[in-house]
């Protein structure tokens, strides 16, 4: 049985990598313990994310540190859209965030470079593999980590942490966009692929 794998993914602090209001709700839902699904840019889609593997969103420039974690709910990275609206394509994974914190609540960057002597910093690529032992150590502190935030705002569901009591809620969630409907890629004879799952969900929700 393969072992499920851990990433970091980078966010430099920029309204264009996450919308203020988007991180808003990310963090009102996941301090509820409702896991919030999406998407995230992973680079260049190595390291074969699978369904179940670990990310650690880093944020980058100020207020540095570990601010949210997630699992992939889906095999592989899937191309689209450039977050930056500047034109082009980026590599995406899908991703179900158990947790965003405030950056005044973020696991600071010295502590997890401290606590990771044999990973090699600075992050510079999204989506970077941590191998073991740093996987362990870095899953083990930030567990620590936010259950000093649960004690300190007396909050159980932070990060699904709560085990009794309160009602967990459905809500409706946005459709993945579908603007990219072809890609090339080099492993098939014919060069390119057609994103047809995502074509036949729109086309099913407008009829």
């Amino acid at each position: 049985m393969e072992m499920k794998k851990s990433f970091f993914v980078l966010w430099n602090g920029s309204d264009e990598g996450l919308d203020p209001d988007e991180r808003r709700e990310m963090i009102d839902e996941t301090t509820k313990g409702i896991p919030y699904p999406g998407n995230w840019s992973f680079g260049r889609g190595y390291g074969n994310p699978l369904n179940g593997d670990r990310v650690y969103m880093l944020r980058t420039g100020k207020n540095r540190g570990v601010v949210a974690s997630g699992e992939l709910i889906a095999d592989g990275a899937h191309p689209g859209e450039h977050w930056d609206e500047g034109g082009g394509t980026a590599v995406y994974v899908d991703v179900s965030w158990d947790v965003m914190l405030d950056d005044d609540d973020r696991l600071p960057v010295e502590e997890v470079q401290q606590a990771l002597p044999e990973f090699k910093f600075p992050v510079q690529n999204s989506g970077r593999l941590i191998r073991e032992p740093s996987a362990s150590v870095l899953a083990e502190l930030w567990s620590g980590h936010l259950d000093n935030l649960r004690r300190k705002n007396a909050n159980p569901w932070l990060g699904g942490g709560g085990s009794a009591g309160g009602e967990r809620v459905a809500r409706r969630i946005p459709l993945e966009g579908n603007r990219i409907k072809e890609y090339y890629v080099e492993s098939f004879a014919s060069y390119r692929a057609t994103r047809a799952e995502s074509a036949m969900v729109h086309a099913s929700r407008t009829h």
